[in-house]
């Protein structure tokens, strides 16, 4: 017995030893140049590491990331590591962590949880653990990412892509967020979501659309899961000086997730100053003379797309 826990333990040393050697002569720097130059390459923008390392057993570590384009503005990242529980693995879960650390001290971390072979073997895999916890994350420059697909989409109206040109958006992001998801029996399925953007505000960039800069004093979106049902708090909306937009509405989890049914209503309001400006934008996407209100309407399955109707 002695001889066989003698001879386990230099094999283990013997793995241990080869593992530890590969980590310290691993060429990281060919590997981040060949990551960075196909991340660039499938998205299209300009990404820039500063250091990469791995990190044990099974997770990665990015330091000083800046991701620009001449379309958007510069996204600039202090840190960015991800990781995959081996723990998690030998009991047949895939659980992976990230966590974000943005040039201002903001964080965003997460943790999704699978079940293994239905993450391997099945379309549409849902997890059935998710969690969020963002502190003051600066998403102005992802927000500005996005306008900046938008403006370029097909899908979006010709009426609205100056609009997403000539806005700048900033706002601090603070999440929580909790869901264990139970796609079997999907009544047992429960969470709550919060998201607060702090410091919300609209600024424009050019004189051709003198959009009113809109500060915001509200932008809160609360639901909760309980008996495979999402409902959206009352009091989630968005409040500015000039902009109201109430939320309402719930969506009903189904066994096959693209089944699930969506049912939201959003309440939209301006006031004059905006309504000057973008009035006509309004009337033009409700096809009849608006007043500055208009009901947006999202009905039906999440695939394919639900309904959108605008009264």
């Amino acid at each position: 017995m002695d001889r066989f826990r003698k001879i386990a333990g230099y094999v283990a040393l013997g793995v241990a030893t080869f593992f530890f050697f590969i980590y310290l002569i691993f060429p990281y720097g060919i590997l981040k140049e060949a990551l960075t130059l196909k991340a660039s390459e499938l998205s299209g923008y300009n990404i820039a590491v500063g250091e990469l390392k791995i990190r044990f057993p099974l997770g990665i570590e990015l330091s000083n990331i800046d991701v620009s384009s001449q379309k958007a503005e510069k996204l600039e990242l202090t840190k960015v590591s991800a990781d995959i529980s081996l723990l998690s693995l030998l009991i047949g879960n895939l659980t992976t962590s990230l966590y974000v650390l943005d040039k201002k001290g903001g964080t965003v971390q997460t943790k999704i949880s699978f079940g293994l072979f239905s993450f391997l073997f099945q379309n549409n895999a849902l997890p059935h653990y998710a969690f969020v916890k963002a502190v003051d994350f600066g998403v102005g420059p992802v927000l500005g990412f996005l306008l900046a697909v938008a403006r370029d989409s097909d899908a979006v109206s010709p009426l609205a892509k100056p609009l997403f040109e000539s806005m700048k958006i900033g706002a601090k992001l603070n999440a929580a967020i909790e869901m264990d998801i139970n796609s079997t029996h999907f009544q047992k399925s429960e969470g709550k979501l919060l998201i607060n953007l702090k410091e919300l505000n609209l600024h424009s960039l050019t004189e051709n659309i003198p959009i009113p800069d809109q500060q915001f004093s509200k932008a809160l979106i609360t639901t909760e899961l309980k008996g495979g049902i999402m409902q959206v708090d009352k009091n989630s909306g968005f409040t500015s000086n000039d902009l109201n937009l109430a939320i309402s509405g719930q969506i009903t989890q189904k066994p096959e997730f693209t089944n699930s049914l969506i049912d939201l209503k959003l309440d939209l309001e301006v006031g004059k100053a905006l309504q000057e400006h973008l009035g006509f934008i309004l009337d033009a996407i409700a096809q009849k003379e608006t007043s500055g209100k208009m009901q947006i309407k999202i009905h039906g399955t999440l695939s394919p797309a639900p309904s959108v109707s605008f009264q």
